[in-house]
């Protein structure tokens, strides 16, 4: 799912100032004996000042949907015109990293459960780790070289500008864990008693900043940006010509053995675009005349997808599939459902929206173990059981495009679009990512596309600069005794050779902190909501 804007609406992400607060009007029952008569005739004796009696004793918060008792509504946001920042936040916090890439439901966290539950709406965050930056506002790549990258002993948290000095800067003290540590980050003071390399430290006054990792952070040296291409022509999923540099034009190899799926010169199918583009562009051309005259109505694309699979396990990146057709024939066959009409209506109605073959699910897992990303681009005028074929994507970091009832002349602008911007986007591949908080709170559960390798470590095979990622915090503590609690959200990917040039074969950590105050008052969770980060949230549960 596309992450939240950063600043396309007219209201506040997080709200400072506010307007005066509406008039309170009069008692409902004042209102009525002043202004409740009905000409030509007087009310009964004594029946409007009952009437108005009756009206004056009623409580307004005992109705349903009232304010809450002990919330001063003259405390609640008001919408204001522009995207405001709340200035008494940015002075408090200047150093947070900039909210495209981390933004939190509330900036005000809640000190107690108690609190958060009287909150009513999703305490979480949303995180973009990769989004687009404006020219001028690149994340500064940081390299320690041989003194390493500096992180704190017991949590592993990477330096960052809330991190406090003592001892004349000779010791730190993380700003997650508490934990002091000595020595290797020592720097002499100036007469104000700032470090005299400070403005030469990113890493101390940027709240994103990007580290160059040391060899042991790599499991294998970074691969260069592969793409695989799945094909269903017409209505029939085949596997396509793959061809070598050396041809002049294009070959196709069929295997016809659905159950007991091999690939054919497997070293020879996979070719440099640069060497070879002439010979795509030909295959591109002649694809449509290729398969005119197919009448084949069965689709194999378990088959396929598993011979992609073998061709694709030793490099991983990015695998691209194209479907037009319900798997019918082969491994990962899928059958009609919905047809019956008594499911609709009914609470069974969602298992039409759950994945029905587990097939799917194992060859996610084995994709991820492989570091392949699966983007399924979807084109169909009858039932495809995207819910199934939807999987290899939810688990491998991917997308899902749906085109249904596809004409090329309505859809081919935005095919074209959506394709294009697959291929060129900025990419990480065989990435993971991990975010941290302060003590006493902890995230529990993450929404978004990505395998889940252990409790708070998301493995993504490939993941770009449009895609975000939802967690929900919980306590783990029944109050919160700390003024400020802190977050990092840490990413480690090699370098696309596609991307960067001089930089291909490095391996980077995507490092974003930001901090949040702890409040004890409803009303300042509400003045620091972030609608937006709210909405997103709410649509991943």
């Amino acid at each position: 799912m596309p992450p939240p804007p950063a600043s396309s609406s007219p209201f506040p992400s997080q709200q400072r100032s506010y307007g005066p607060s509406p008039p309170v009007a009069a008692p409902l029952g004042y209102q009525l004996r002043d202004q409740v008569q009905h000409p030509g005739s007087a009310p009964p004796i004594g029946g409007a000042q009952s009437l108005a009696e009756d009206f004056s004793s009623l409580s307004l918060a005992s109705t349903p949907g009232s304010i809450e008792p002990g919330l001063d509504y003259r405390t609640l946001p008001r919408p204001l015109d522009g995207d405001v920042e709340p200035s008494s936040f940015v002075e408090m916090y200047p150093m947070t990293c900039n909210p495209r890439y981390l933004r939190l439901t509330t900036s005000a966290i809640p000190n107690s459960q108690s609190l958060a539950s009287r909150w009513h709406l999703p305490l979480g965050a949303v995180v973009c780790p990769l989004a687009e930056a404006p020219e001028g506002e690149e994340v500064p790549v940081i390299n320690f070289a041989s003194t390493g990258i500096i992180r704190y002993r017991r949590c592993r948290t990477y330096v960052n500008p809330y991190v406090t000095f003592t001892d004349a800067e000779r010791k730190w003290r993380c700003n997650i864990c508490s934990l002091l540590n000595d020595g290797g980050y020592f720097a002499n003071l100036d007469a104000t008693g700032r470090r005299i390399d400070l403005d030469q430290r990113p890493e101390l006054i940027k709240g994103s900043v990007e580290f160059v990792a040391p060899l042991e952070y790599m499991v294998r040296p970074p691969m260069p940006p592969l793409y695989f291409f799945l094909i269903d022509v017409s209505i029939s999923a085949v596997r396509s010509g793959m061809i070598e540099s050396s041809l002049t034009q294009p070959q196709m190899l069929v295997v016809s053995d659905l159950d007991d799926i091999f690939v054919p010169l497997p070293d020879n199918l996979l070719v440099n675009l640069s060497e070879s583009r002439n010979v795509v562009e030909t295959f591109l051309d002649s694809l449509p005349s290729m398969f005119q005259d197919n009448v084949t109505v069965e689709s194999a694309f378990g088959s396929a997808l598993k011979a992609a699979f073998m061709v694709m396990s030793k490099l991983g990146e990015k695998l691209l599939i194209f479907q037009n057709t319900l798997p019918s024939m082969g491994v990962g066959c899928l059958k009609l459902r919905g047809h019956d009409l008594h499911v609709y209506g009914t609470d069974k109605e969602h298992t039409l929206r759950l994945p029905k073959d587990i097939f799917y699910k194992q060859m996610a897992t084995d994709l991820t173990k492989f570091q392949i990303g699966v983007n399924i681009y979807a084109f169909s005028d009858k039932y495809t059981d995207i819910a199934s074929l939807g999987t290899l994507a939810k688990y491998t970091g991917g997308q899902v495009y749906y085109y249904p009832s596809f004409q090329s002349g309505i859809h081919r602008e935005k095919l074209r679009y959506e394709l294009a911007r697959d291929l060129t986007r900025e990419t990480a591949w065989e990435a993971v990512m991990r975010i941290r908080c302060g003590k006493g709170i902890r995230f529990t559960s993450y929404h978004g596309n990505f395998m889940l390798r252990s409790t708070d470590l998301l493995a993504l095979p490939a993941v770009d600069c449009d895609k975000a990622y939802a967690m929900q915090l919980s306590f783990e503590e029944t109050l919160l005794t700390n003024q400020t609690v802190y977050f990092q959200v840490a990413l480690l990917y090699p370098l696309s050779g596609l991307l960067y040039t001089a930089s291909c074969g490095e391996r980077h950590i995507r490092v974003h902190t930001a901090a949040a105050p702890v409040v004890a008052d409803l009303g300042a969770m509400y003045r620091l909501a972030d609608t937006f980060a709210i909405v997103s949230l709410l649509c991943r549960l």
